[in-house]
């Protein structure tokens, strides 16, 4: 298993240089991405990084339009070199086969991979690999890996997006209640909903709104079990730097052997507060009680 993580500038590369590979958010082609990293300077840091003997991934997940198609297409060839390109758009998909470049390209549609026939759906198109909904539980991960055809992906920490469109929510619920339109990039929203009493963070980019869940989720506990899994994905979003830097050297210690798995547990909770999603209960659908 590789560990990837996430790095918006220069200086994420040289905070976490153990991780295996790193993963960029292309900010025109990236709903959560707020490094406002140029394709030039995206290029810059991918040469950085690969002289450093590490993996370089792309992460261009966004309900594209024709627009994003176009731009898409104009800096596929640019990003030849990178190891992968992570994209949720089948459109992206059909313009690397066209060009002849689906090899980089990594699925994640983020919640429809639920069973291996979905999840290798297009290893005979000859693309690099997929990434596991983030809905399963432990059981059902560990039976996709077992049959899986081609590079396996999945997120072992963060915070899961549970609902993401293309409207502006935050800017349409300040324009209604007359209050300052806040930058698009602003990470203080929380939205709590009526009958629950979590706070969950909401953020708004260019590219549309999100919602995720309000404790990041940490699979630390369950890394010897995953032995099938190829990449170990560590997600930064509403993470503050200093703790995110500790979490993926304490994930990578325990994926070399140097640490125990419930050491490391107790090292992320001191840190910061987790969950393990639903990778210990099935998913279910219930009706909330009525007001």
């Amino acid at each position: 298993m590789k560990i990837l993580s996430i790095i918006d500038n220069y200086n994420d590369f040289s905070k976490t240089p153990i991780s295996d590979g790193f993963i960029i958010r292309f900010d025109k082609l990236n709903y959560k991405s707020h490094n406002r990293l140029t394709i030039d300077k995206i290029l810059s840091l991918t040469k950085k990084i690969e002289a450093s003997k590490k993996e370089v991934f792309i992460d261009c997940t966004i309900l594209s339009t024709d627009n994003d198609l176009e731009t898409f297409n104009d800096i596929l060839k640019m990003l030849s070199n990178v190891k992968g390109i992570i994209v949720s758009d089948i459109g992206f998909i059909n313009l690397a086969i066209k060009m002849k470049l689906e090899h980089l390209l990594i699925y994640n549609p983020e919640t429809l991979l639920t069973n291996h026939q979905d999840f290798n759906f297009f290893a005979d198109y000859q693309l690099y690999g997929a990434c596991l909904a983030k809905e399963l539980n432990l059981e059902e991960v560990i039976e996709i890996l077992s049959l899986k055809k081609y590079k396996s992906f999945m997120i072992g920490f963060g915070h899961l997006n549970m609902f993401y469109s293309r409207r502006k929510i935050l800017k349409n619920y300040l324009k209604s209640e007359k209050l300052p339109i806040k930058s698009l990039n602003d990470f203080d929203f929380r939205l709590r909903e009526e009958l629950r009493p979590d706070f969950l963070p909401v953020l708004e980019t260019n590219h549309g709104s999100s919602i995720f869940r309000s404790k990041p989720i940490s699979i630390i506990n369950i890394l010897k079990q995953l032995k099938d899994l190829d990449y170990l994905i560590l997600d930064n979003i509403f993470i503050d730097k200093n703790i995110y830097y500790q979490i993926v050297s304490i994930f990578c210690s325990v994926n070399s052997g140097t640490i125990s798995a419930l050491k490391a547990n107790e090292q992320i909770e001191n840190l910061i507060e987790t969950d393990s999603g639903l990778l210990h209960h099935k998913s279910l659908i219930r009706k909330e009680r009525e007001l």
